[in-house]
């Protein structure tokens, strides 16, 4: 017969071991006393009502999806018999348990996505023998409104006035509309007696038509494909009417808001093969190409330094942000522009060769040798040097995710921040970081930081191939092909890389470090909407463009602008109404504002450029 103490001993030790693997799944915070003061739900948020019918206290433990590899963390404290009301987050499906706060066992874990302005119930209670607790599924008790009414009605609204108007100018320019306004003017009556002008010599209209041929040709749908992504930058940064695919994504994923800084890229790239190939064309020697890139680089940096330092006040020098986006826009300009200014040509030498249908690629293979020799710097320095706090490889948010093993100071972003740190120091780098929130992390990462500027050189680079199949083919169906082989290449790289999923992959998509896998699935997106502008605009000529022609021929003023009025009247004013049709309207009014200011300068003829 076993001894009884021995087996008490051993019983003891199974449950104590249950028990730390239990409580090894959550992270343990201050609880708070779970009460009923809560009465409504806030923006992106729902209310939960949970009913705990037990004779014991449950603890509530939550955490969203969004927060990748983290542990549920104790937020609530419900006693015996009670009721209360937790506020929610609806962005993303939540994970949540209900536990016993004295025998650790947990009563049920699950997850669900609230939706928002929703008031769910859940009832704790135990089985009929009272041998088993039970929780229901949280269940909506109210009739919420639909959240995305703002983007639907905005959205419908926006394209019938342009639909309209687009009739009323096409009616216009129509010969009914023409005839019809003749018979109110007196010239209708010399019309009727002697002809038309505008009918009696077709061989004007021929020499007409011939001298457009000889116009040189400028595309329209390029300039409109910016005006569409500072349109959008302007709308995201305005607030995106605090909708979350409009913010961008906390650490891996993509949203809305993480395309358009990298679609300007890609067209700064397609931009280049034009202007460089202008400037060999007047016979600029490359010495005055280079004094020009340095120029701009300047420029735009000196700029990006005085955007970050605009709304501070009392300038602290030894805390100023160096990077930002027009920093990096001047690097990566001034990289991709070094190395394009050596290879760029005045005009297509190898037109009638074996390999004609590549010459893109085979002319300019300088520019692919440096594109592919900064990929391998990146993936190496990136995934080869080892920290010595977070090992090698780890391109993390660190706080909560990888079940908080990490220190959350010095892992987040891995080797990137660490190089920023080293160079900048923190006191220079961005504190303000899409992570903290869901993470919980306190470390410092800067989105345009060094090493992310070699990837965006590679994106730029990707633009100026578009640029150079522009310039080296003239049919319209052989620039459509080759972009839509290049979307395609560069999609299927970006699903391979992240095995088309947005955790699990190798490279996941990560704006924040400006990932591979992120470049290539922007660059392929950033094909695919120059396809839809080329065709639509240059070729098929259904659209004009406008307004967004407008916004694209003026970029740097609405970037500009719309930076130093972030914030103040007539672009935003305070509201007591915190929801999302008054951030949606107030956001969207912002982007509207530029849009109107793009057309006065457009229709002045005042258009600036660096």
């Amino acid at each position: 017969m076993k001894d009884p103490s021995r087996m008490g001993f051993t019983l003891l030790l199974f449950l104590w071991v249950a028990t730390c693997l239990i409580l090894s799944s959550f992270t343990v915070t201050a609880q708070e006393i779970c009460t009923d003061e809560i009465t409504k739900p806030e923006i992106n948020t729902a209310i939960w009502e949970v009913n705990n019918n037990l004779s014991s206290d449950i603890l509530i433990s939550m955490q969203t999806e969004e927060c990748w590899q983290c542990d549920l963390v104790i937020k609530y404290r419900l006693g015996a018999g009670s009721r209360c009301r937790v506020r929610v987050d609806t962005r993303w499906p939540m994970n949540y348990a209900l536990t016993d706060a004295d025998v650790i066992d947990i009563h049920c874990r699950n997850s669900f996505h609230f939706q928002e302005d929703g008031i769910f119930n859940t009832e704790v209670v135990r089985n009929e023998n009272g041998s088993q607790i039970l929780c229901s599924e949280p269940s909506l008790t109210n009739n919420p409104a639909n959240s995305y009414d703002p983007i639907f009605i905005a959205l419908g609204t926006l394209v019938g006035i342009y639909l309209l108007i687009s009739a009323f100018y096409h009616f216009k320019n129509s010969t009914i509309f023409r005839r019809i306004f003749s018979r109110f003017t007196q010239e209708s009556l010399i019309e009727a007696d002697l002809g038309s002008p505008d009918s009696i010599n077709p061989a004007d209209d021929t020499e007409s038509f011939n001298n457009h041929l000889l116009v040189k040709e400028r595309l329209k749908s390029l300039d409109a494909f910016r005006g569409i992504s500072i349109v959008i930058m302007i709308f995201v940064n305005y607030g995106g009417g605090q909708y979350w695919f409009f913010k961008h994504s906390p650490w891996n994923g993509l949203t809305v808001a993480d395309i358009v800084f990298p679609w300007f890229i890609f067209i700064m790239g397609t931009s280049m093969a034009y202007s460089f190939r202008s400037m060999l064309r007047r016979g600029m020697k490359k010495r005055s190409v280079l004094k020009k890139i340095l120029l701009r680089t300047i420029v735009l940096f000196s700029l990006g330094i005085m955007l970050n330092c605009f709304s501070i006040k009392d300038i602290d020098v030894t805390t100023m942000r160096i990077p930002g986006v027009l920093q990096r826009f001047a690097v990566t300009y001034f990289i991709v522009g070094l190395t394009h200014m050596f290879s760029a040509k005045a005009a297509d030498p190898h037109q009638f060769v074996w390999w004609t249908p590549i010459q893109e690629v085979v002319i300019y293979w300088p520019d692919w040798v440096v594109s592919i020799t900064l990929l391998v710097i990146y993936i190496s320095v990136t995934f080869g040097v080892k920290l010595s706090q977070c090992g090698r490889g780890y391109i993390g948010p660190a706080g909560l995710s990888n079940h908080s093993h990490l220190n959350e100071t010095l892992c987040v972003g891995g080797v990137a921040s660490y190089i920023d740190r080293a160079v900048f120091r923190e006191s220079h780098m961005y504190k303000r970081g899409t992570f903290r929130h869901v993470y919980q992390s306190q470390g410092y990462h800067d989105p345009e930081g060094i090493l992310g500027c070699l990837t965006s050189c590679v994106l730029c680079s990707l633009g100026l191939e578009a640029g150079k199949i522009f310039l080296m083919y003239r049919p319209s169906i052989q620039r459509v092909k080759r972009f839509v082989i290049w979307a395609v290449l560069l999609g299927s790289a970006a699903l391979l890389l992240t095995y088309a999923s947005k955790e699990n992959g190798w490279m996941p998509i990560n704006k924040n470090l400006w990932s591979v896998s992120f470049i290539f699935a922007t660059g392929s997106l950033a094909y695919l909407m120059l396809i839809i502008c080329y065709l639509t605009i240059d070729v098929w000529k259904i659209w004009s463009g406008s307004p967004f022609y407008w916004a694209g021929m003026n970029a740097i003023v609405l970037y500009l602008g719309h930076e130093l009025l972030a914030q103040k009247f007539p672009v935003h004013w305070q509201s007591s109404h915190n929801n999302h049709w008054n951030h949606f309207l107030m956001d969207l009014w912002g982007a509207i504002f530029w849009i109107l200011v793009a057309g006065f300068l457009h229709y002045k003829k005042l258009y600036f450029s660096i």
